[in-house]
């Protein structure tokens, strides 16, 4: 299960490069991983339907097979977040630039990630209450930050970056958590 674990991340990860280098004027400091797949993009589909949505259908099965295994429920419960945010992002794209508001994909993928991020927050504040787990504690602040970030709009020009840190602090919690 942590090999497949692994092996997913490097092909979001690997995707999530390889279309960002694609797309002229993407930064992957500035820019979500949504936008990638944002309305209108060049590379819309490809993004949505072979990044996004395999690698969403990939982790939904790892926590699948975690609640099968009965085995570590605080990252099994990250799993189906992670999984639930990008298989639905897949179908839902936002608009261009991530606005808070604007068509209703865009409110629809803003509604899953805020609500997919806030129980990942409420699920590592539990692993920082119950095992006193470093990297959990990382990933809250981070996912805190990127939060912040998104909604008041500072510092714009980092919502790549915030995002990134994010999402990899999570996917160690989660790997750390699986073993």
């Amino acid at each position: 299960m942590i090999i497949l674990l692994i092996l997913l991340y490097v092909f979001l990860w690997a995707g999530i490069f390889y279309f960002g280098h694609k797309r002229p004027k993407y930064s992957h400091i500035k820019h979500s991983i949504s936008e990638l797949a944002e309305t209108g993009s060049t590379y819309e589909k490809q993004v949505s339907y072979g990044l996004f949505f395999p690698f969403g259908v990939g982790i939904m099965i790892l926590a699948y097979s975690s609640v099968q295994q009965n085995s570590a429920p605080h990252a099994t419960f990250l799993l189906w977040a992670v999984g639930l945010s990008y298989l639905l992002s897949a179908f839902f794209p936002c608009d261009p630039e991530t606005p808070a508001i604007g068509s209703w994909k865009n409110i629809i993928h803003n509604i899953v990630g805020a609500g997919c991020y806030a129980a990942m927050l409420y699920q590592l504040n539990d692993m920082i209450d119950v095992q006193n787990s470093w990297i959990a504690n990382i990933a809250f602040i981070s996912l805190l930050s990127l939060l912040a970030t998104f909604l008041i709009g500072w510092p714009r020009g980092l919502l790549g970056i915030v995002q990134r840190i994010a999402e990899s602090s999570v996917f160690l919690t989660i790997l750390l958590g699986l073993l």
